[in-house]
């Protein structure tokens, strides 16, 4: 089955559908609530019951459509890349308990473990539409993973995108780890992060995050929104609300090898404190409440250096 066969019309809202998953793929469905486990997963009529489940059946291109409450931590198979998991609703909100009138229309991805991301993707090309991930206390909603394997045994999340997406509570919002490169992240939302919504974590990885791009996304009530040391990179058009813990920060790119370009974000809080540059950025073009600093020219608000702690 043609991954345009079933399409949702409701979807097609983002843009060109060709632009986020692979039309020579299958199509699965999986429904939280009402799906089935004696289902095959071919239609919205039948429905898998859980993730893991779909994951099972997937292969390189395919993509999962999902509905209602789904409780799961799970790691991505090996070596499947370019696979797409898209919200069927709307918006990413909390599905309504109405079991009636072909009810939990939304798409809620919660952890079974507080300690695990709700989902670990480690190969390229990944993409996620339209999810409201419900975060563990203690790790990520995703997990983007990169290592140092070779050939076959590279486990590799560079490439991909997260769209339109909710991540709520919980300590990081989406994790980079090991530096996977080529990561768009657009659309989305991150609020009540009790660490940072955007975070770098070491392991056995290889990359410097490399031309990320983090565009028009909106952040608040998080202790830090990103925290991430980025290579020429672009982060524009997000607005980075208020913090809950005065260490937190708004944006943090140390360690990045720099050459990033920072422009035309809302900033709130102290611009030389809240926000730390990597070397040789451009942060000329921010709106900063913060009209006091020597980096904004003229009370106007408007960033014309990179911030100096």
């Amino acid at each position: 089955m043609s991954a345009f066969a079933n399409f949702p019309v409701g979807v097609s809202s983002y843009g060109d559908p060709k632009a986020f998953f692979n039309p020579y793929g299958k199509v699965y469905f999986v429904d939280g609530n009402l799906g089935n486990a004696n289902n095959d997963g071919s239609s919205p009529d039948y429905p898998l019951l859980t993730m893991a489940a779909a994951f099972a059946k997937i292969k390189s291109g395919d993509t999962i459509i999902f509905r209602g409450n789904i409780t799961e931590n799970l790691t991505a198979t090996a070596g499947i890349f370019d696979v797409t998991i898209i919200g069927g609703a709307n918006k990413p909100r909390h599905a309504d308990a109405h079991t009636g009138n072909n009810g939990y229309s939304s798409a809620v991805w919660k952890p079974s473990s507080a300690s695990t991301p709700n989902l670990i993707i480690q190969q390229q090309g990944w993409t996620l539409i339209n999810i409201l991930f419900d975060c563990p206390a203690s790790a990520a909603g995703v997990q983007l993973l990169r290592d140092a394997g070779a050939g076959d045994a590279e486990r590799d999340a560079s490439h991909a995108t997260i769209y339109g997406c909710r991540f709520a509570s919980g300590q990081n919002g989406v994790e980079f780890k090991g530096g996977p490169n080529f990561v768009r992240i657009e659309n989305c939302t991150f609020h009540d992060m009790t660490a940072a919504a955007l975070v770098n974590t070491t392991g056995a990885g290889v990359g410097t995050n490399y031309v990320t791009q983090i565009l028009k996304n909106f952040f608040h009530n998080n202790e830090s929104a990103i925290k991430l040391p980025l290579n020429q990179s672009a982060v524009i058009g997000n607005v980075i609300g208020g913090f809950t813990a005065s260490t937190g920060f708004g944006i943090d790119l140390t360690g990045g090898i720099g050459k990033n370009q920072v422009s035309g974000n809302y900033l709130s809080g102290d611009y030389d404190g809240d926000y730390v540059a990597a070397a040789n950025d451009s942060w000329a073009g921010n709106f900063s409440m913060d009209t006091t600093s020597a980096e904004i020219g003229d009370d106007s608000g408007i960033t014309t250096a990179v911030p100096v702690a």
